[in-house]
C-alpha cells in the first residue's frame, strides 16, 4: 500500500492523505514489541499480518479490490496524527521507511527463530527513523 507510485497513481488527494495517516499505527506496534505482555505481542503480530494482507491485495488487484483495501485500512487503523506536524522531507523519509517493512512479512510467516529476531530488529530500525523525524534525540 505504501508503494505510492503503484497504489495511488490514480487516487484522489483524500485517499493519499488516508494512506499517510495509516502509517502511524505501524509504529505503535514498535512500542508493543519493546515491553509488551505476551498477549500484546500476539496482537502486534496480528496487526502486522493485516498490513501485509493489504499489501498483497494491492500488488495485483483489480480496481475494486484496491478500493476495498483502502477502506480496510481506514477500518483497521485509527486515523489521527501521523504527519500533521511533519515537513515534506520528513514525510518522504517516512514513506521510504515503510518499504523496508515488507520483507518482514515473509520472515514472520514461516521463519526460523533467528529470522524472526532479525525482523523485529528491522521494525525497531524503522521506528527509530520515525521518532527521529518527529524531532526526537
Amino acid at each position: 500500500i505504501f508503494t505510492i507510485h503503484h497504489l495511488l497513481r490514480g487516487a484522489s488527494a483524500n485517499e493519499f492523505i488516508i494512506a499517510l495517516y495509516a502509517i502511524e499505527e505501524i509504529f505503535t506496534i514498535h512500542h508493543l514489541l519493546r515491553g509488551a505482555s505476551a498477549n500484546e505481542f500476539i496482537i502486534a503480530l496480528y496487526a502486522i499480518e493485516e498490513i501485509f494482507t493489504i499489501h498483497h491485495l494491492l500488488r495485483g488487484a483489480s480496481a475494486n479490490e484496491s478500493i476495498i483495501a483502502l477502506y480496510a485500512i481506514e477500518e483497521i487503523f485509527t486515523i489521527h496524527h501521523l504527519l500533521r506536524g511533519a515537513s515534506a522531507n520528513e514525510s518522504i523519509i517516512a514513506l521510504y521507511a515503510i518499504e523496508e517493512i515488507f520483507p518482514i512479512h515473509h520472515l514472520l510467516r514461516g521463519a526460523s527463530a533467528n529470522e524472526s529476531i532479525i525482523a523485529l530488529y528491522a521494525i525497531e530500525e524503522i521506528c527509530t527513523i520515525h521518532h527521529l523525524d518527529r524531532g526526537a534525540s
